[in-house]
């Protein structure tokens, strides 16, 4: 008898979906297409809003550098945010979190598997 449950745990088990770990295959190309796009869209962004304000105030080149290097400055945070925190979520969550920890360092977000 004992046999006979051991032969059906056994088949159990093998019915059982074996834990696979998770695919990343696709993730560091997503992040570099986003840090790329990141560094596109912020000084083309700020660059139009500076040459706006450079119009409606008439205040040309002032307003198109500043736009630019603001779109530069923002595109590199959201990159520095995205390498350190793996998205672009208020750092005040993560800070948070870091705080209540015994480090004062950064808390990654854990991978699951």
């Amino acid at each position: 008898m004992t046999d006979e449950i051991d032969a059906l745990g056994a088949k159990i088990d093998a019915l059982k979906p074996k834990p696979q770990k998770a695919d990343k295959s696709g993730f560091y190309e997503s992040v570099g297409i986003r840090a790329g796009t990141e560094l596109v869209v912020g000084p083309l962004v700020g660059g139009f809003l500076g040459f706006g304000l450079d119009k409606w105030l008439d205040i040309s080149p002032i307003g198109l550098i500043a736009g630019v290097f603001l779109g530069v400055t923002t595109a590199f945070f959201n990159i520095y945010k995205l390498t350190i925190y793996g998205d672009t979520k208020p750092v005040a969550k993560h800070l948070k979190t870091a705080n209540n920890s015994a480090s004062n360092t950064p808390v990654k977000p854990q991978d699951s598997e």
